[in-house]
């Protein structure tokens, strides 16, 4: 899953920096070329897929006893569930609302911005697998924990910024925390699911990505609007930081279900 992320912040590398420059000459030729890349990810991934992949069989007996009241009555994984949804809905109000912020309170043009970008994925790049080495000895729970809070930290930065290099320093602290806190979710959540399920699980966990997406950007959008953008990054901190306490709780319940093969899951 480490390596999952670095493959992500390599483009978005290359993303955020080309993209900063090009709108600031044509926007219709930004667009245009991004949907192009979409176009050729999608003829390669078409490609690669006629060729079959190769698949664990589980018997028809283990899929049935995976039901929607054996997921709702799994404590652990709801516990991880709610409290991601509240780590993430912090992490995409940044997303969401930076760009507005750095343009509009500090002055900063779009290709700043990409900058920023293109700062926190070269972090995920150059040390997301040197982490989940020193990490993987670590309790999975309480790594997320200190990840949440390393978000909190960069979020709450962002009231006080007033310059770039404040908002890069806010952007180190943030970067630190996704890549403590997402690699170690996902292979936790991997590690819980029961045997047959793993899909399941893990499409759980994406719609808690989705679903923390909305939340994110509808909330901060409310508070960036109507009260002020200090409140906005305040607020994220808050729920980062509730977060991050909420994950300490599952220390307990990571050592009871497989805590090696969640190890060997996230630096793999």
């Amino acid at each position: 899953f480490g390596w999952v992320r670095i493959g992500q912040s390599l483009g978005l590398v290359v993303g955020s920096a080309a993209g900063g420059y090009l709108i600031q000459h044509s926007t219709s030729m930004t667009f245009m070329l991004a949907s192009s890349m979409r176009f050729l990810a999608l003829i390669f991934l078409i490609g690669k897929a006629r060729g079959g992949f190769t698949l664990r069989k589980v018997s028809r007996s283990v899929e049935r006893r995976l039901s929607l009241r054996s997921i709702m009555s799994d404590k652990p994984f709801l516990h991880i569930w709610f409290s991601l949804l509240a780590a993430v809905a912090a992490y995409e109000v940044l997303f969401a609302l930076l760009p507005v912020y750095a343009k509009e309170d500090l002055g900063l043009s779009e290709h700043h911005y990409g900058l920023v970008v293109a700062f926190n994925s070269l972090l995920v790049i150059l040390m997301q697998a040197s982490i989940s080495r020193v990490m993987q000895r670590r309790r999975p729970s309480r790594v997320m924990m200190a990840g949440a809070l390393l978000l909190g930290i960069g979020l709450g930065g962002l009231a006080i910024s007033i310059a770039l290099c404040h908002v890069l320093l806010c952007m180190l602290f943030f970067s630190l925390g996704e890549m403590l806190l997402m690699p170690a979710a996902a292979s936790f959540i991997a590690e819980l699911a029961p045997e047959g399920g793993r899909g399941t699980y893990m499409g759980l966990y994406n719609l808690c990505w989705s679903s923390a997406a909305g939340l994110g950007a509808l909330l901060g959008g409310f508070l960036y609007e109507n009260i002020s953008p200090q409140v906005t990054w305040l607020g994220g901190a808050a729920i980062a930081f509730f977060a991050g306490l909420s994950l300490g709780a599952l220390c307990r319940a990571s050592s009871s279900r497989g805590h090696k093969e969640a190890q060997e899951l996230w630096i793999s």
